[in-house]
């Protein structure tokens, strides 16, 4: 578990809090998520009375969210969550009802430098010149793949 700031502005007080969350670094997840009942401490301006999002807390969303083995997890809608680490960074996550940590997937880890990607690239060709030749050893490139 890492340990990320975040702070969630209200609009109706000129105050930002900050708050400090343990997540988990999930390379392999494509998208973010927060259980609501981590929302509910990082961003408590967002819930009424009895703890339930206000309508505007929280923006509707369709999406399908899916955890390893296909199991189907119910989202709630996404929120734009300022984060920081070693940089600072705007991040959308699905909010979900879940028992589980907040998941920070590959793109916000990158993004906040927690994670870098490094591959080589390899090409197998037959010499092209010469098809009969006996010698077809496959030609190496090696190179770093570096995200655009």
């Amino acid at each position: 578990m890492k340990t990320l700031a975040g702070s969630s502005e209200s609009h109706q007080e000129d105050r930002s809090i900050d708050a400090i969350l343990q997540y988990k670094v999930d390379t392999g997840a494509q998208s973010n998520v927060l259980p609501i009942r981590l929302l509910r401490i990082i961003a408590r301006e967002k819930f009424d009375d009895e703890g339930n999002p206000k309508p505007e807390a929280l923006e509707k969303n369709e999406a399908v969210l899916s955890a390893y083995g296909s199991s189907v997890i119910k989202q709630l809608g996404t929120i734009n969550v300022p984060c920081k680490y070693k940089e600072k960074i705007n991040s959308i996550f699905y909010v979900t009802d879940t028992s589980g940590p907040a998941i920070l997937g590959l793109k916000a880890c990158t993004a906040l430098k927690l994670v870098s990607l490094h591959c080589t690239l390899r090409t197998n060709q037959l010499d092209q010149a010469d098809p009969t030749s006996s010698s077809n050893a496959p030609a190496q490139n090696s190179g770093t793949c570096k995200k655009s």
